[in-house]
């Protein structure tokens, strides 16, 4: 009786670890979009969907990666195996990119479109 107890209570512990461990993906969900103008004007807009999924689009090229919440932060995971960390704050969203990824190689700021716009 004490085993099957022991067993129950790490059980409840693992689940509670887990679920205070991964932040919820809900507050993000949405549509972004940031406009650089170097080397030429464009839009970027980037979408987060519920089931960690998202996409990147550029002059109607799109990319797809998966993403999730780590430490406070946005981790977009590119398809190639390369990771984006975004910073979120309030209706914000910053990506620090490497010089190897167009359009700038530096820092995108994204702001969240309404829902239904675009």
């Amino acid at each position: 009786m004490k085993l099957h107890r022991s067993i129950l209570w790490a059980m409840a512990l693992m689940i509670i670890g887990l679920a205070l461990g991964c932040k919820s993906r809900e507050p993000f969900v949405g549509r972004y979009l940031a406009e650089v103008d170097k080397p030429a004007p464009k839009q970027i807009l980037l979408e987060l969907k519920a089931n960690g999924e998202g996409s990147w689009t550029i002059d109607s090229h799109e990319a797809s990666f998966r993403w999730e919440v780590k430490k406070g932060e946005i981790w977009l995971h590119t398809k190639g195996g390369g990771v984006i960390i975004g910073t979120p704050i309030g209706e914000k969203l910053f990506l620090d990119l490497s010089g190897d990824i167009k359009p700038t190689g530096k820092r995108l700021e994204f702001k969240r479109l309404p829902e239904g716009s675009l």
